[in-house]
């Protein structure tokens, strides 16, 4: 399945930024608070820190690829089937202890956006991906007060004989 294939895609991508965390393909929780830290939880530095994010389908549709510059791109799709269009979102969260680490969760966020730019088509699994907007804040995640960011894009599946940007 498309939509699989690309969330398997935007995990391994994650996963290549240092000091990420635990990254999941889908919405987790637990009420137990052994569990939570368990889930959510990395040794960073030597230290136990809240430090995990979620990748999930946030909605979607279909756009059809028998026009020019189909999809806002300057690609022409040779198709006159409809083309679906996966909407995802990946929510962060780090803990927040002081200051510094503003400073460490904001360069985690620019590692992770450059790793994004570099691999636009997600791993050959999109034929595109729109740009990535992103939501900064802080909130409490459990019992414990974290940074917080939901990074949102949208991507359309690759088409056999059609390669990706």
């Amino acid at each position: 399945m498309p939509r699989l294939e690309i969330q398997a895609a935007i995990k391994t991508i994650l996963e290549e930024v240092p000091n990420i965390g635990k990254v999941y393909d889908s919405i987790r929780w637990t009420n137990d608070q052994g569990n939570f830290i368990t889930a959510f939880a990395e040794d960073i530095d030597g230290q136990n820190q809240i430090r995990s994010w979620m990748i999930y389908r946030s909605g979607g549709g279909f756009d059809y690829g028998s026009r020019e510059n189909s999809l806002g791109t300057e690609i022409a799709i040779p198709i006159k089937s409809k083309l679906a269009r996966y909407d995802f979102k990946i929510e962060g969260w780090a803990s927040f202890r002081d200051d510094d680490t503003d400073i460490e969760f904001q360069a985690l966020l620019d590692t992770l956006e450059a790793k994004f730019e570099a691999n636009i088509s997600l791993n050959q699994t999109a034929l595109i991906r729109s740009a990535i907007t992103y939501e900064i804040d802080h909130q409490f995640f459990g019992d414990y007060f974290v940074h917080h960011v939901i990074l949102s894009f949208y991507a359309v599946p690759s088409i056999k004989g059609i390669t990706p940007l």
